[in-house]
């Protein structure tokens, strides 16, 4: 049974408002009960609950919406309703887009010589390097580089600026994709089904392979 508790005298800070349950990890399943199946409406408050203990024609006892998922359910026990948690799986879902986004965003970008490194490392070292190539000019000499797969290429004063607008061209084109798929979660439309759909493997990140 999981019990939620009427609003109380607010301290500091004062609790969101509502009665919220959040955790499905929390929810009490056994062989012979099973996760919930209702809620139980008491003092102004609220327990999720199965039918065990309980008449069906307790008129404090609401049955769950079908194929509602307990992982993101908002339950109000001053109003007595029952709602999708939006905000919860937007805040999840935005933590798995930013997840992909940074793994894409620091796991290599395409250059004309191959794949380089793109952890924040290597890029304060490609920043490094065209700060020299626009200092030195032509007097920059052709220098080694170890690419993502450890090989080494050369690479000349032109080269490098070649890389470092690719590399900025990456970043810039992750921070695109996390920012849509953002707007995507947040659309005001969008339902608990449509927002756990977004897939930011789907999105058209910048690609390793070099095009044919």
């Amino acid at each position: 049974m999981i019990d939620f508790e009427p609003p109380q005298e607010p301290a500091e800070p004062p609790p969101p408002p509502g009665n919220t349950f959040n955790n499905a990890g929390d929810i009490p399943t056994s062989e012979e009960t099973g996760p919930p199946t209702h809620v139980h409406w008491v003092d102004g408050g609220a327990q999720l609950v199965t039918l065990d203990g309980y008449s069906e024609d307790n008129p404090d006892l609401e049955e769950l919406p079908a194929g509602v998922d307990l992982e993101f359910i908002k339950v109000d026990g001053e109003t007595r309703t029952i709602d999708a948690d939006l905000e919860r799986a937007r805040e999840i879902k935005w933590a798995e887009v930013k997840a992909y986004r940074d793994a894409v965003r620091h796991g290599g970008f395409l250059s004309a010589k191959g794949v380089m490194d793109s952890d924040l490392e290597s890029q304060a070292k490609i920043h490094a390097a065209v700060t020299m190539v626009m200092v030195m000019g032509p007097a920059f000499p052709t220098i080694d580089w170890t690419m993502a797969d450890n090989t080494v290429a050369q690479f000349t004063g032109p080269e490098i600026m070649a890389a470092g607008i690719a590399s900025g061209v990456h970043d810039a084109t992750c921070h695109a994709l996390g920012q849509q798929l953002r707007d995507q979660i947040n659309d005001p439309a969008n339902t608990l089904a449509d927002i756990l759909a977004i897939d930011p493997a789907a999105a058209p990140w910048p690609t390793l392979t070099p095009p044919l």
